[in-house]
């Protein structure tokens, strides 16, 4: 049994997004509908950062789930169930769809506040071996949702597969519902008024369930006219959405890593979106503290997640002709290690080192000139994999917010000294010589 990707994609008709997947059944292996597990959708805007919900408690976010059915719609909510005509669909293929719709404490229905159909394919022996399923989602009103809100959905396997210990992955999609501007009926009306006078063939009775789609009441040529309405309404809210398009903090999510390469940064697109929406925002500041003790911190902590300490190691070498300054107390000069210090012998070899040593030429040595310490903790998740991939990470981007010709030693706590790495910032050469 294998579950697919998760899409989403505004509808057509404003104020909706439809939420698709399948899952494909091994026949062979024995494998039927009932043991397909329990799935729930869920919806945020912004973010894909969700409520916590503990048991008993309603969840804010759910949109729909196979166990429970619709979320929290208008009002009390009433579900109608069909099967789609076989002449309409493919042979050993067979469609239900379920319609919700919301009253208010009982009363008169207010309207569809949500849909979606099942479809079982089969194969030549009856069993099934595909089930797709296709969520409209309105906002749990009538109304729809927001338009030009982007809409953050995940879907979350309640259960593990058959022979799983733990369920699959979430999988998540994102999509924008469009508006409905009524350029169908504007259309209409504009037409003269000896087409519209005639316009009284009606369609058939819809089907049962409360489907907006199916209205048989208008004419002919109303029915005709409202799907070129629709896809206007759909495209202008696709331009009046551009105006938003450089929004950071409203944007689609899947825009960011453009806006980032608008202004040369490069976005950490592993990163939860708010943290990226974050940079992104900050880029520009951090520009200018590139290059400083906070800059040098602020880029260990986004490429690694590290909680650095930054030491510059000059004012550690030793000159035999510095005294210091009498008239500054923090000003010492050079001098050799006062053993009564405690304070000093604790901080030998750390963030705090307050000794003199020698120039270390060495090219893992720290006390020069040009280096600068980065002094590190590793979390305590991280496993030998994920130290080598973050060492080799903050060791090869280290240009990007260290001085040129500055070397960098990276100091990991709980490490052998001798495994001290350093790499030098490249000078930027060129030749003018020419020929000729």
């Amino acid at each position: 049994m294998k579950f697919g990707p998760l899409h989403a994609e505004a509808d057509l008709i404003g104020g909706r997004v439809v939420v698709t997947w399948a899952v494909e059944l091994d026949a062979a292996a024995g494998e039927r509908l009932a043991d397909v597990p329990d799935v729930e959708i869920r919806r945020k805007h912004h973010d894909f950062v969700f409520p916590t919900v503990t048991d008993g408690e309603p969840d804010p976010a759910l949109v729909w789930s196979t166990a429970a059915g619709a979320g929290d719609g208008a009002g009390d909510l009433v579900t109608d169930t069909f099967d789609v005509a076989a002449a309409h669909l493919p042979p050993r293929v067979a469609a239900t769809v379920h319609t919700v719709t919301g009253s208010q404490n009982g009363g008169a229905p207010v309207g569809e506040v949500l849909r979606w159909t099942e479809t079982v394919e089969r194969d030549e022996n009856g069993r099934a071996v595909r089930l797709e399923y296709r969520v409209v989602d309105l906002g749990g009103t009538p109304h729809g949702l927001p338009a030009g809100r982007t809409c953050y959905y995940e879907r979350r396997a309640l259960a593990p597969l058959p022979g799983d210990d733990v369920p699959p992955r979430p999988s998540r999609a994102v999509a924008t519902p469009t508006a409905r501007h009524g350029t169908g009926v504007w259309m209409y009306d504009s037409l003269p008024g000896v087409l519209t006078r005639h316009d009284t063939q009606v369609g058939p009775p819809p089907p049962p369930g409360a489907i907006p789609e199916a209205n048989g009441g208008k004419g002919q040529l109303r029915r005709f006219v409202d799907l070129f309405g629709c896809a206007a309404d759909h495209l202008r809210s696709r331009a009046e959405g551009l105006a938003t398009l450089r929004d950071v903090e409203t944007t689609d999510a899947r825009v960011l890593p453009r806006l980032a390469q608008w202004v040369g940064w490069d976005l950490a697109v592993d990163r939860a979106i708010p943290e990226q929406r974050h940079e992104v925002r900050h880029a520009a500041n951090l520009y200018r503290i590139t290059g400083t003790l906070p800059g040098c911190k602020l880029w260990v902590r986004r490429l690694t997640g590290w909680d650095p300490a930054i030491k510059e190691f000059w004012p550690n070498v030793m000159f035999t002709n510095d005294l210091g300054n009498p008239d500054d107390p923090r000003d010492r000069g050079s001098r050799t290690v006062d053993t009564a210090d405690t304070a000093l012998l604790a901080g030998l070899g750390g963030p705090d080192d307050g000794g003199d040593y020698t120039y270390d030429t060495a090219p893992g040595g720290r006390y020069a000139l040009n280096k600068v310490g980065v002094f590190v903790t590793p979390d305590p998740a991280d496993d030998a994999r994920s130290m080598r991939a973050k060492r080799a990470r903050l060791l090869d981007n280290q240009r990007l917010f260290m001085p040129f010709s500055v070397q960098t030693v990276l100091i990991v706590d709980g490490e052998d000294e001798r495994s001290d790495e350093t790499i030098a910032v490249p000078v930027t050469t060129t030749d003018d010589s020419s020929e000729g």
